[in-house]
């Protein structure tokens, strides 16, 4: 056949673009079921879950805490230096201590669970400690205790009860502190009161016998700074004896729970420690000489600041390292042990940062008495006894007025959480928050059925719409029109020929656009060959040729329909015909002439012939491989305009791309639905590589209701109700026709390909009607039996002599039509 205006394909084209927004809302409008669906199912659920899931009440107290650390030490009490960082506080709260004490406080036979079950069962009271939530207000010492439970009373009870056994464990550990601090300074004072007095008697004695009144300026200037040393480092040797005691205290009380605690030689000799004290000796002897220089004064220099915030830093740092020992050594998880681990490694570095300050104090007070040894042996030992003096009068007063400061301390020591807003009966559940739920269930359902949608859409391998066509066969391959899945009235001898049984309707429209788009929008040449076929079987090919063809043929043309599927051949089936025991085939071996096997399926279409298979070869492809069936074409196009070739699919037959070498054009047949994209992509690049004429895709069997509107709106227009049709019907203009039922098709896809297939099965038997052959030929048997008038006498008819039969005179059965082209 003439290939030299073959349609040109570019297989750049027939790679997979991106999906465009009218794409995408077309694939959610096809899968719309399944987004309501999923919709659906998400909004059950939420509701069955807000039906059955238990209500839950929250409760929150507010309460003011007290620092444990205030005033904890002696060096804060003496410096007015106070701490009120509460996080250890707030720890202590959810400690099994505090929540077994709260518990203790209530009658838990009072409360229930929605079956009727008392609280007093632990089984019932569940996971207690997951409910409870303890958070702070950022910069203050307010706590919010927060719990929940299923039981509104419950949690408002509870939560009241926390707050007061929290109040009783902080006034517990508050007591101890103060009556350790108590203690230490009672047995202090007597001391401070002997040396006071030793130190006066013998300032008094010296004076008696030296006669030496006053010092010096310079003396007095150095005794005033070795007195201000010592007075600096008495409030530290206190502080230093309240560490070695507390470490004492702590470390043994530790011991006893069966903890392991390093001894204090032990972390002092850490590397880490020691680093950290040589860099705090260093800074802190700087701070003291400026101290020195100054004379105490409050206007101090920036490099004191510098100094003090570095000093701050190395302490933490050390007070850190510390901790991490300790802890580590212990290997607790309890918390009111992980409280006392904490006291142990801050008496530790209080002991340590003391140790430092006292060394410092002692070597700079060292160089200010080496220089006064160089004054007067009686002026300098004057200055000693009052330095003194005054050193021990200082420290006694600052005792007694911190031993009274203790005690009132202690007697105060009486509610360290103070409740600022009490917890109530919660009135509305917190959980589930309905609202919330129901408005997440909405977003879900529509984003899951989208996302849904979509991936089915992806796992769909089968095409279902135009918008795919066009994609996988890319801009050069029109579509030539579409189908409508069709549910056909078995009773009638043919019930799949539309064009004859429903000639006005919307469905026999269709196939006569498919036929006017291939006669017309082809090679455009006088006579052509043309095959049909699909990607896979059962996707009415045969159904499309034969009622294409038949619409040809009705149009006055001249139309054969070969029956080129020699391993399934289904055409004399599809028209209820007999099978013929001879065909394409006999002709091709030279056993048959055309004019002896072709036969007329429908007598009311004389025009319309079937060249029937025959027999079937062993090997199909050397039937349309050989000389003799490209010379039998030649022959028959002289007789046909249009010659169409039912061929078998190229997944089950490879004679296909031998079919089609011969044939002006190629036509695709797949079935929405059906067929899969990759059988139609297989078979594109076959077609490609054999450089196949492709005349174009026939859309068949769509489903308009799953289409989403695409197809809808033509069907209105068809001659179904207008007057045309009821002529035509009701036989006023003596066709004596009658109106074929309707028939709906119901289902989807898949089902109706199931039904097809066993209609298939079931129609494979021979048909019922006897072939009628259009040519009279002489001694021909079948003749002999075709009631024709104008039949020629019974005679033998050589072989070489059928050729010269004119045929088209035949078909038309004129005599007028002799020689006519």
């Amino acid at each position: 056949m003439d290939t030299s205006e073959q349609i040109q394909i570019n297989p750049e084209d027939l790679q997979t673009e991106g999906m465009s927004i009218k794409e995408l809302l077309h694939i959610l409008k096809v899968r719309v079921g399944w987004i309501i669906a999923t919709f659906i199912v998400v909004i059950s659920v939420a509701a069955v879950y807000l039906n059955y899931v238990t209500p839950m009440y929250e409760s929150e107290i507010s309460i003011l805490v007290e620092s444990l650390q205030k005033s904890s030490s002696i060096e804060s009490l003496l410096m007015g230096q106070s701490t009120t960082k509460i996080s250890t506080e707030v720890e202590l709260a959810l400690s099994s201590r505090n929540i077994t004490d709260a518990l203790a406080l209530l009658n838990l036979d009072s409360y229930t669970n929605s079956d009727g079950e008392p609280y007093s069962d632990r089984k019932v009271l569940g996971g207690l400690k997951e409910r409870i939530s303890v958070t702070t207000v950022k910069d203050t010492n307010i706590v919010k205790i927060t719990v929940t439970d299923a039981n509104a009373k419950f949690a408002a009870d509870f939560t009241n009860a926390l707050a007061e056994s929290y109040n009783e464990m902080l006034n517990s550990i508050a007591r101890n502190s103060k009556t350790v601090q108590k203690e230490f300074i009672e047995s202090q004072i007597p001391i401070n009161e002997q040396q006071l007095q030793e130190a006066t008697n013998a300032l008094g004695v010296f004076r008696e016998e030296s006669n030496i009144i006053q010092l010096s300026d310079k003396s007095k200037l150095l005794s005033e700074k070795i007195a201000y040393f010592q007075l600096r480092r008495e409030p530290l040797s206190l502080q230093l004896n309240e560490a070695v005691y507390a470490f004492d205290q702590y470390r043994a009380a530790l011991i006893e729970q069966g903890l392991s605690i390093p001894s204090y030689e032990s972390l002092s000799k850490d590397p880490t420690v020691l680093s950290l004290s040589d860099s705090l000796h260093d800074k802190y002897r700087e701070r003291i000489l400026y101290e020195a220089i100054n004379n105490g004064n409050e206007n101090a220099t920036p490099r004191q600041y510098v100094l003090e915030s570095a000093s701050s830093q190395v302490s933490k740092a050390l007070l850190d390292h510390l901790s991490h020992i300790i802890v580590k050594a212990a290997g607790s998880n309890d918390l009111v042990a992980n409280f006392r681990l904490s006291e142990l490694a801050q008496a530790t570095q209080q002991r340590i940062v003391t140790e430092v300050e006292i060394d410092v104090l002692v070597s700079v007070e060292a160089d200010y008495t080496e220089e006064l040894s160089k004054l007067p042996v009686l002026e300098r030992k004057l200055l000693d006894l009052e330095r003194d003096v005054q050193v021990y009068e200082t420290l006694r007063l600052r005792l007694l007025e911190l031993l009274e400061e203790v005690k009132i301390a202690e007697a105060a020591v009486s509610r360290s959480v103070t409740v600022v807003d009490a917890a109530k009966i919660g009135e509305n559940p917190v959980s589930p928050n309905r609202l919330l739920i129901l408005a997440v269930a909405v977003l879900l359902g529509v984003a899951g059925g989208v996302l849904l949608a979509l991936m089915v859409e992806m796992l769909d391998v089968t095409v279902k719409d135009e918008g795919t066509i066009k994609r996988l066969a890319g801009a050069n391959i029109p579509i030539l029109g579409w189908v409508p899945l069709m549910n056909f009235d078995q009773k009638i001898p043919i019930p799949e020929l539309t064009v004859i049984n429903k000639p006005l309707s919307f469905e026999a429209e269709r196939y006569k656009l498919i036929a006017s788009n291939i006669s017309f929008g082809s090679l455009r040449k006088t006579r052509q060959v043309f095959s049909v076929t699909s990607p896979g079987m059962g996707e009415g090919k045969t159904s499309l040729i034969a009622n294409i063809g038949t619409a040809l043929a009705q149009n006055g043309l001249k139309v054969l329909l070969v029956d080129g599927d020699l391993r399934l051949p289904q055409l004399e089936t599809f028209f209820n015909l007999k099978k013929s025991h001879h065909g394409l085939v006999d002709v091709i071996w030279g056993k048959r002439s055309p004019e002896e096997v072709i036969i007329q399926p429908l007598a009311e279409v004389p025009s319309l012939h079937v060249l029937p298979p025959g027999m079937l070869p062993q090997l199909p492809s050397a039937v349309f491989n050989s000389a003799p069936y490209s010379a039998l074409l030649q022959y028959l196009l002289k007789r046909y305009e249009y010659i169409l070739i039912d061929t078998p699919p190229l997944a089950f037959a490879s004679e296909l791309m031998a079919i089609a070498k011969h044939t002006d054009g190629l036509v695709i047949n797949l079935r929405a639905g059906v067929t899969t994209k990759g059988s139609f992509r297989e078979l594109l690049d076959n077609l490609i590589l054999g450089k196949i004429n492709i005349l174009g895709v026939v859309f068949n069997g769509v489903l308009e209701k799953k289409s989403g509107g695409h197809y809808t709106g033509g069907r209105y227009y068809a001659y179904k109700d207008n007057y045309y049709a009821k002529r035509y019907y009701d036989g006023k203009t003596g066709s004596g026709k009658k109106k074929p039922r309707e028939l709906s098709v119901r289902g989807g896809y898949r089902s109706n390909f199931i039904r097809d297939l066993k209609r298939r099965e079931k129609g494979r038997s021979e048909g019922t009607q006897a072939p009628v052959r259009p040519f009279i030929l002489k001694n021909d048997p079948f003749a002999a039996n075709h009631q024709t008038p104008d039949r020629i006498p019974e005679q033998k008819v050589p072989q070489e002599q059928v050729s010269e039969i004119d045929l088209l005179a035949t078909i038309e059965n004129d005599p007028k039509a002799a020689g006519r082209q």
